[in-house]
């Protein structure tokens, strides 16, 4: 690999692979010419004609010419060998050429090649140099020649064997390298060794001066790595330094080295090192990580400081997290950790002090407490203050009036004269978590003293009074940081950094204090808004260390700042700082804290890399084709997209480059700076342009512009006799079109006359045949109202079969009290008839036992094979459920005589309904009863049937036992949820027909979906609703079903709590609950007994007073209802849904009670026993 800058400041690397440019963002690569022979490349070397040449493994040389391009030089042409090792400009147009096999010389003037004659002729050429004399210095494997510009001399004395590299540095002394690291140095006709710790070949030599800094030279080497010693020392007090993979070296083979040099004449910033493992670069100037020190190498560091002996000495000390207080003092290093009495290995602050006041002591903060370590003592805690053993110690400010320590628990202490006093809460401040202290006096001679605070914003302590800023005056209320600077216009200015809210400065001038804030959205911008610390270099610039790199702020006077900005790539070890943890030591060099080790920075210095030069046109395209830009350049008209590229050589702080760019003629002014080099142009209109470039570099130096001009073709029809084509051909046109449009209106005329003519035809014959039509239609109706006749006279007859058949079976219900069935049941009196049957007070004649017993009604509509199967399906649903609150049915079967029958254990009580209407139930009774019917249809969703006409009529309060049950009864449309559990019973009903009474059907069931138990559920919330708030929740008693099922669906219910005052508010949002349109929201059966009993436990328990809404007669009806045991009353069960497209839809019917009486049921209707027996 070799290394080398053109003319232009761009680096060329010459690799086994081709040659490469790089301008510091990217990377071109090139291919030599005839490269199937040789790619590979060992030297490159620009001249100052602007040419740059390339020695190749084989092919000779490759030349680069200024107009990019290329000519190249072989054996063919005079090369002794095709192998160039190495290339030498001695003078302008005379190029000196070393190859495998001897030395030749390219003369410009001639334009050919020489080979030279002499000692060298053969032989292998390894390096070259040349001295301010004009001698020329060849290095070979056998040794030193040199040419005096006439005659050639072998030298004897000095480097033996074989010299690889020479180099002649800026006092003309000559430095060659070769074999088992040998190194000279001829100054004054004299050799002198430099011995080196190495044994491998030296393979290049350069020499640099850093900012600052004593001259350097360093030595690349084949296996050992790179290296640099101090030329101007003598040679046995040198202290070389060696570089290897342990210091981020690629590979230990260096090839190449190249100096980079800065704005200062003879000062250089950094080092090109080309290696077999790639390329790297040096710097020298920006920050650097203090990395030579085990203990402190990447480790986190939260506090330093840097104080003076009195013999003039510096110590420093570095507190870290985990590995204690490190410090170089007195002249050694020192390590303090738990073993030294510390309390913990994280230290945060550290301070050292030499006043009279204080004595020499070493003060050291950490988490939990204050430490000192005086003269020639231990560490011992500090108790003095109780609250500081528990306290973070965060800092310490040494002042005349003794020693300040800034705490988080214990407030601002001060340390004099072995005297310490507190400054807390109870002294003024608001808060006693404190994070930075300073001191101020102002040109008036005031002394301030200045105190950061967390979440207490920034506090003040003048005349023994404390003044306070938080915000909305501050960006936030956490301040980190605080330091005042006087500046050389006599102004004072206050800085304080803050956690998030960026760095705030204000100026000390006596009024009333005016906050700016600096942060990432300002202009110019912060890198990050939270600002750890501030510090101060010899000139009055400020350092802001935040969580994303350094801010630098540079006073212009008049209250006006500059802002520059360090991140990792000007060398720092971490973008991010640690609170607390930073420091100027006495040379002026920044210090500061980081995750991963120390950064000091060095402003005595800092150098300037070189300005940046006016930007080069890197590619140019006009319709994705490369197109070569000279000045004055005309693109042709049909150009639509045109893109320029640009670039500027630089190699420190590349990624803070900035470009600006201006198209005159499309642009009403340049751009704004951006990192983006690329600019694209899109239809740009004809005319003259000027293309301008500027770039701007990390130190905020802008180059000269680069202007170039070009102009984009008319194109042939947007020319003047163009124009007066178009006008010719406009009136051509326009007198074509007025002719052609009068033939095409006399042609329209005459076609729409044959249309009139045609459609006049037609009308007649449609109104002929509209009027057979009509004929035939007046035939038609005829004989609808003759058939229409015909089935009036059907119809009458069928209803009088049908009224005949509802006497016969009235006849057969009255004459079977006393009939025995199956030769097992008696019959006696009648309880109520209903849609499918009547039902009988039974008596079972082997056990002796009270029954009631169902007979099967055939009638018009119902005397089907499905309605039978209907009855029989409610035996068989009720039978499989076994629970207190389910009504159970005992047998079932056809009689001798064909009579289909059910036997259902005898109920004596009433429905829920009569309830209902004796006056209402109170809360309490209401959650108690729909509690047992979850409970009963729990054990029916257990075996996986659903109800699905869940209602008062069909909720009995039962008293045969002696005691009340509430019992749910009526199984008649109950489905099952899995075809397992009963065989066949899934098909009673149609598909896309609902079943149920309107005003309890759940949302599911209406629209046709999947549906479970939950069904069951929200009937019984429409019920507690109803018995609660005495309103259904969607519509009203004779409002249309249809309507009624919409609104399950759609409508959204009032709240309980707002119809029913004083309602416990948990009661109300449990109805709401079982009335959820979404199945998934409501409890199952189960679970929705057992928390309405809870919640009936919880109303009785409050000792609850709230009635149904609205109040009517006596909540306890249930003693009154069990005295009617043994009367008469009528019972209306409402209709069940059989279709939800059906108009006729209906709410359940009206029920009138007549206590002690009988009142004959409207046709339709049953009637019921006031013993509650289902029907």
């Amino acid at each position: 690999m070799s290394l080398a800058t053109d003319r232009e400041g761009y680096l060329w690397v010459a690799t086994q692979d081709g040659a490469a440019r790089f301008d510091g963002r990217t990377w071109k690569t090139f291919a030599m010419p005839n490269r199937q022979r040789s790619n590979f490349l060992r030297v490159c070397l620009p001249t100052g004609d602007g040419r740059l040449w390339f020695g190749r493994q084989d092919g000779g040389l490759a030349c680069r010419l200024p107009d990019a391009t290329w000519e190249n030089a072989d054996e063919t042409t005079g090369l002794p060998a095709g192998r160039v090792n190495c290339l030498l400009e001695r003078t302008e147009g005379e190029l000196w050429i070393g190859t495998e096999r001897g030395l030749a010389v390219w003369r410009a003037a001639t334009r050919h090649i020489e080979v030279l004659p002499g000692p060298l002729s053969g032989e292998r050429v390894l390096c070259l140099a040349k001295t301010p004399d004009g001698s020329v210095w060849v290095g070979t494997p056998k040794g030193l020649v040199r040419h005096d510009g006439h005659t050639w001399e072998t030298i004897t004395a000095g480097p033996t064997g074989s010299v690889s590299a020479g180099y002649v540095d800026g006092t003309g002394a000559l430095w060659v390298g070769g074999s088992e690291g040998q190194l000279w140095r001829r100054e004054n006709r004299t050799w002198r060794r430099w011995p080196l710790p190495i044994r491998s070949r030296i393979t290049t030599l350069t020499e640099t001066t850093p900012p600052q800094g004593a001259r350097r030279l360093w030595v690349g080497t084949d296996g050992d790595g790179l290296l640099y010693l101090l030329p101007d020392n003598p040679p046995d007090l040198q202290a070389v330094r060696a570089f290897d993979a342990a210091y981020g070296l690629p590979n230990v083979s260096v090839w190449s080295l190249l100096a980079l040099p800065s704005a200062t004449p003879g000062q250089h910033v950094g080092l090109w090192v080309g290696t077999d493992g790639g390329l790297l670069q040096v710097s020298f100037t920006g920050w650097a990580t203090l990395d030579n020190i085990p203990t402190l190498a990447g480790a986190s560091v939260y506090g330093m400081c840097a104080v003076r002996r009195p013999d003039g000495g510096t110590n420093y000390w570095f507190g870290t997290r985990g590995n204690g207080l490190v410090g170089y003092a007195d002249g050694r290093w020192q390590q303090l950790t738990v073993a030294d009495g510390l309390s913990t290995n994280t230290v945060f602050s550290v301070h050292e002090t030499f006043a009279a006041q204080t004595g020499r002591s070493l003060w050291i903060g950490t988490q939990a407490g204050l430490f000192r370590r005086p003269a020639g003592g231990r560490v011992a805690p500090v108790r003095a203050v109780p609250k500081l053993e528990r306290a973070s110690v965060r800092g310490f400010l040494e002042s005349d009036d003794g020693l300040w320590i800034v705490t988080a628990g214990a407030g601002l202490l001060r340390f004099e004269a072995e005297r310490w006093t507190v400054f807390d809460t109870a002294s003024g401040l608001p808060t006693d978590n404190l994070h930075a202290v300073c001191e101020s006096v102002s040109p008036a001679g005031e002394k301030s003293l200045w105190v950061g605070m967390e979440n207490g914003g920034l506090a003040r302590l003048v005349n023994g009074q404390w003044q306070v800023w938080q915000a909305p005056v501050l960006p936030n209320n956490t301040v980190m940081t605080v330091q005042v600077m006087d500046f050389s216009d006599g102004r004072q200015f206050l800085f304080a950094g803050t956690e998030g809210g960026g760095l705030v400065t204000a100026e000390l001038d006596g009024t009333p204090l005016h906050f700016q804030v600096w942060s990432e959205t300002t202009t110019p911008g912060f890198p990050n808004d939270t600002v750890y610390q501030v510090r101060f270099d010899a000139q009055r610039r400020a350092y802001a260390l935040t969580n994303k790199g350094v801010a630098r702020l540079t006073y212009r006077g008049n209250g006006n700042f500059t802002i520059e900005t360090f991140d990792t790539e000007d060398g720092l070890p971490s973008g991010e700082f640690n609170g607390g943890a930073s420091m100027v030591d006495p040379l002026g060099r920044i210090w500061g804290g980081t995750p991963n080790g120390v950064a000091v920075f060095n402003p005595a210095a800092e150098a300037l890399a070189l300005p940046p030069q006016p930007p080069r046109l890197q590619a140019a395209t006009a319709d994705a084709n490369p197109q070569s830009f000279a000045d004055g350049l005309t693109l042709p008209a049909r150009v639509r997209s045109l893109v320029f590229e640009i670039s500027a050589p630089t190699f420190i702080a590349v990624s803070r480059l900035r470009y600006r760019t201006h198209l005159e003629g499309f642009d009403e002014q340049p751009t704004d700076w951006g990192s983006e080099s690329r600019r694209t142009f899109t239809n740009l209109r004809p005319g003259e342009y000027v293309f301008t470039a500027w770039v701007r570099d990390g130190y905020g130096r802008e180059s000269q512009p680069t202007r170039i001009r070009f102009r984009i073709a008319t194109p042939w029809w947007l020319t003047w006799w163009a124009w007066v084509g178009y006008v010719g051909c406009g009136f051509g046109v326009v007198y074509a079109g007025v002719r052609w449009r009068l033939r095409a209106l006399e042609r329209q005329n005459a076609e729409l006359e044959a249309k009139v003519a045609e459609r006049t035809a037609a009308l007649a014959a449609a109104k002929a045949e509209v009027e057979a039509q009509n004929q035939a239609l007046a035939a038609a109706k005829t004989e609808v109202e003759r058939k229409n006749a015909a089935l009036d006279e059907k119809v009458a007859a069928l209803e009088a079969s049908q009224r005949r058949a509802d006497r016969i079976f009235s006849a057969l219900a009255e004459a079977l009290p006393g009939t025995v069935l199956d030769g097992k049941y008696r019959l006696g009196r009648k309880l109520g008839a209903g849609g499918y049957g009547v039902v009988f007070v039974g008596e079972h004649l082997g056990l002796q036992r009270g029954v009631a017993v169902k007979v099967f009604k055939p009638v018009a509509g119902n005397d089907s094979a499905e309605a039978l199967e209907r009855f029989r399906r409610e035996g068989l649903l009720a039978a499989q459920i076994r629970d207190r609150h389910v009504v159970e049915v005992v047998d079932a079967g056809v009689s001798g005589e064909g009579m289909a029958y059910l036997v259902m254990e005898l109920l004596e009580g009433y429905a829920v309904r009569e309830e209902m209407r004796g006056g209402g139930m109170g809360v309490e009774r209401a959650l108690r009863v729909c509690g047992a019917v979850c409970r009963g249809l729990a054990a029916a969703h257990a075996v996986g049937v659903v109800h699905r006409d869940v209602k008062p009529e069909n909720v009995y309060v039962d008293w045969s036992s002696g005691e009340e049950v509430v019992k749910v009864v009526d199984f008649g449309i109950a489905t099952v949820l899995e075809r397992g559990g009963v065989g066949g019973l899934e098909t009673l009903t149609g598909t896309g027909a609902v079943v149920g009474t309107p005003a309890y059907v759940a949302p599911e069931r209406v629209v046709g979906g999947e549906y479970d138990g939950r069904a069951d559920v929200y009937a019984v919330g429409v019920m507690l609703y109803e018995m609660v708030c005495r309103v259904l929740p969607f519509g009203g008693r004779g409002e249309s079903g249809i309507r009624v099922l919409l609104a399950h669906v759609h409508e959204v219910p009032e709240r309980p709590g707002v119809l029913v005052a004083g309602l416990d508010e948990e009661v109300s949002g449990y109805m709401l609950r079982l009335l959820a349109k979404d199945a998934g929201e409501r409890p199952a059966a189960a679970e929705a007994a057992v928390e309405l009993e809870r919640l009936a436990d919880k109303v009785a328990g409050g000792a609850d007073t709230v009635q149904s809404a609205p109040l009517g007669r006596s909540a306890a009806l249930s003693d009154t209802m069990r005295e009617m045991v043994g009367g008469r009353v009528v019972s209306d069960e409402a209709p069940t849904l059989a279709a939800a497209t059906s108009p006729g839809l209906q709410p359940e019917a009206t029920l009138t009670e007549a206590p002690g009486s009988v009142t004959a049921p409207a046709e339709g209707e049953d009637t019921a026993d006031t013993t509650g027996q289902p029907q």
